[in-house]
Parts: C-alpha cells; sequence; structure tokens
C-alpha cells in the first residue's frame, strides 16, 4: 500500500471536492481501494525493468490515481486515451473498468516514444487485463493525427477523452 502525507490527500479531496460532497464515504473507499491495489506490485516491476536504477520519478502513485477515481465514478461504457506509452495509465484505468464490472470499450492511441523502443507499447498492462471479458481494449500504435478523426467517428459517443 501507498503512503500519502495528509497534505496529498488533501489535494485528491479538492481534485473530487464534487464527488466527495455527493458522498464522501464512496470517494474516501475509492481512495483506500486504490491504495491497496495488487495491480502496483506489477506495475512496479514493468517500471523496473525499464528503468532498473529508478532514476525518473514517474510519479505513478500519485498521478494515476485521478484517472482510476473519475473512471470508477463515473463508470464510462467508452473511453478514448491518446497519448499512449508504456501503458500505465491505461493498466489502471483497465483495472477501474474492469471493478465497475459493465462492459466498456477502451480505445487507446499512441506511438512509441524514441527512448522506449525495447518496450513494446502497454508493456505494463497485466495480460489479465488486456485481454478480459468484460472490458474490450483496442490499442492503435499509431501517430493520433492518422486515426482519431476515423475512429471517433466510428466509436459514436465518447464517455471520457
Amino acid at each position: 500500500m501507498f503512503a500519502y502525507t495528509s497534505k496529498e490527500l488533501f489535494q485528491i479531496e479538492v481534485l473530487f471536492e464534487d464527488f466527495w460532497r455527493v458522498n464522501p464515504v464512496i470517494t474516501r473507499n475509492l481512495i483506500f481501494e486504490f491504495l491497496d491495489l495488487d495491480l502496483h506490485k506489477y506495475v512496479e516491476q514493468k517500471r523496473r525493468d525499464i528503468d532498473p536504477y529508478m532514476i525518473r520519478d514517474w510519479g505513478v502513485h500519485k498521478e494515476i490515481i485521478i484517472p482510476y477515481l473519475i473512471v470508477r465514478l463515473m463508470r464510462p461504457k467508452t473511453i478514448v486515451e491518446t497519448g499512449t506509452g508504456v501503458g500505465v495509465s491505461d493498466a489502471y484505468i483497465l483495472e477501474a473498468l474492469n471493478r465497475n464490472g459493465m462492459q466498456a470499450e477502451f480505445y487507446s492511441i499512441g506511438k512509441q516514444s524514441l527512448n522506449m523502443r525495447r518496450f513494446p507499447i502497454g508493456y505494463c498492462i497485466p495480460d489479465e487485463l488486456r485481454y478480459g471479458d468484460i472490458v474490450k481494449y483496442y490499442q492503435y500504435p499509431v501517430i493520433i493525427q492518422r486515426i482519431l478523426p476515423e475512429l471517433l467517428e466510428e466509436i459514436g459517443d465518447v464517455d471520457i477523452f
């Protein structure tokens, strides 16, 4: 479990102030759910494969809680994400979608950065999330501008972009 300072918890509360006002118990429970995810261990190991000395601070547990909570609270059916890399955010979004327990589609578009060529796009996504039964995950390793207009037209309604 990751440790948050009281200042960081306060910042999370401010970000989710509207949700907090409606139902503080559910919002707080989801924060603790996030902190206790087994997925953190998997992603952390993949990060060590990429950056063995952990030179870069990826801010995974500090920043990824935001899309995780948004997906858990809003319960979207269709998500489009651009700027995919090794899939850290994708892994947490897929986890949140699966925990919602309803059919959903997640479209992830992005091209590998030059310094990550050794690791495929989506490297940090566990297979059970990538190939799950509840959530359909579509990955497009292309330049965003080449596919986005047609893809959005094909998808129709998008709940989160």
